[in-house]
């Protein structure tokens, strides 16, 4: 029961093996491989073929063990799940319970920033009634004075206007006044001329003359009407 062969085979048998050599003192390799070794061959009958009862006592013990174990296994579960369950809930009564402070904080501040607004609104409101109120009695008290100032100057200017037309009709009359003299007195030296050519190029020459100086006097008055002069 030691040789190679006879171990291997024990070894590589896919069938269980009992081993029952006999020999109590000896240890043989064949035992070692085998799955169960018995001391005699009677003894190998009755490991191969056990006692029912005492199986089914094994499996009833077997059953009960599974069970207590099993209903241990789910306690120890159903109580972490518990704990963590009772501690989740917790955390969210927490989280509710500072939400709801942290909301109630948030109301409490809209309200205190919508009282500050309202008082700075109502200064401010106050304030810009103040500035336009002094603003518009400024405008009308500006207004008052721009129409006492316009009326005075359109005095003035109707009496410069008047002023500017006496003279220019001043002006006007003297030169014509000149002018027609020296047209007589041209006239009369034609007239005492006794030279009729002479008197006739002396006559053109005048209206030349006469022409020239009523253009001077054109043009000075409208300069003197534009202000030029």
């Amino acid at each position: 029961f030691n040789e190679e062969p006879v171990v291997r085979a024990i070894a590589d048998c896919q069938t269980p093996t009992v081993v029952a050599i006999g020999h109590e003192d000896d240890e043989t390799l064949s035992e070692r491989v085998a799955d169960k070794a018995a001391i005699t061959p009677t003894q190998a009958g009755v490991v191969a073929t056990p006692d029912m009862r005492a199986v089914r006592d094994q499996v009833v013990a077997l059953e009960r063990r599974l069970e207590t174990g099993y209903a241990a296994i789910v306690t120890d579960r159903l109580d972490a799940i518990t704990r963590r369950v009772d501690n989740a809930i917790v955390s969210i009564e927490r989280a509710a319970d500072n939400r709801r402070a942290q909301i109630q904080r948030a109301a409490d501040l809209e309200q205190r920033v919508d009282t500050i607004y309202a008082t700075l609104t109502s200064a401010r409101l106050d304030e810009l009634d103040s500035r336009i109120e002094s603003a518009l009695q400024g405008v009308e008290h500006a207004a008052e004075t721009e129409a006492v100032t316009a009326t005075a100057a359109r005095g003035r200017v109707a009496g410069l206007e008047a002023r500017i037309d006496q003279a220019y009709e001043t002006h006007v009359q003297r030169e014509v006044g000149a002018l027609e003299r020296r047209i007589e007195r041209g006239y009369q030296d034609i007239e005492t001329s006794t030279d009729v050519q002479a008197a006739q190029q002396q006559a053109r020459r005048l209206q030349i003359v006469v022409l020239v100086l009523l253009g001077l006097l054109l043009l000075g008055i409208a300069l003197w009407a534009t202000g030029v002069l």
